[in-house]
């Protein structure tokens, strides 16, 4: 159960990630693209498919990383610090 929770993390980046990249996409079209003569026609988006692929990869894995660490409980546990002993006299 604990590792299908953090892959739901993970999922979860994956689908933050995949908002923002659509909200920077809708500002781009209805504030930038009218206004100037940015129109990205010499941008091939087959060339960029791989590095994308790559990086919601990644995303996803610190997602479910970070997931299991939460729900682990290890995010939540205090580290014990030494006390130095005594000085014996």
């Amino acid at each position: 159960m604990l590792l299908f929770e953090s892959f739901s993390a993970g999922a979860l980046a994956v689908l933050i990630v995949i908002l923002v990249l659509l909200s920077v996409v809708g500002v781009y079209t209805i504030i930038i693209w009218p206004l100037t003569k940015w129109d990205l026609n010499g941008v091939n988006p087959e060339s960029l498919r791989h590095g994308l692929e790559d990086v919601l990869a990644a995303v996803f894995i610190v997602g479910t990383l970070m997931g299991l660490w939460c729900f682990s409980g290890a995010a939540f546990q205090r580290r014990k610090t030494r006390r130095s002993a005594p000085a014996r006299t």
